[in-house]
């Protein structure tokens, strides 16, 4: 009897000697590959990131683009919030420019952009021209609007 409790007694301690060990084997492997990720984590992080920007296409003209010209010609006292530009296809496959410009200034100026347009020769139509008065402080200038108008360039 002593020695069947002796053999249960050996069997039971050779299973956790092997519990144990594979749990180190494990563990070790485990370690490994955490500081291999730590490591590569640290060289990346001391690496300083080098943006360029959105823009940083050199093969890229962009003395071109009906923005850029449009841009360029509009009064500069009135203030551009932001552009779109969408190129788009129509029900007969012709491609164009969907063009959503926001800006802010004199009414009159903004009514200018129109004759900027047509300087530039585009064959244009206004979808949208929606004004209204901002509640800021330029809003109590004489005639200052915010303006968010879209227009079709083919």
């Amino acid at each position: 009897m002593i020695l069947k409790k002796q053999k249960e007694l050996k069997k039971i301690l050779i299973s956790i000697f092997v519990f144990i060990i594979i749990s180190l084997a494990i563990s070790y492997c485990t370690n490994m590959k955490v500081n291999a990720l730590e490591e590569e984590k640290n060289e990346v992080s001391q690496i300083e990131p080098q943006y360029k920007g959105d823009c940083e296409d050199e093969s890229i003209d962009f003395s071109e683009d009906i923005v850029v010209k449009i841009i360029e010609k509009m009064d500069s006292s009135l203030d551009i919030n932001f552009i779109n530009k969408f190129d788009e296809v129509d029900e007969n496959n012709k491609p164009y420019y969907s063009i959503e410009l926001s800006v802010s200034g004199n009414l009159h100026k903004i009514k200018s952009i129109e004759s900027v347009l047509n300087d530039l020769n585009l064959n244009y139509k206004i979808e949208n021209m929606d004004i209204k008065n901002p509640k800021n402080e330029k809003g109590n200038e004489k005639n200052y609007v915010d303006c968010i108008m879209t227009f079709k360039v083919i």
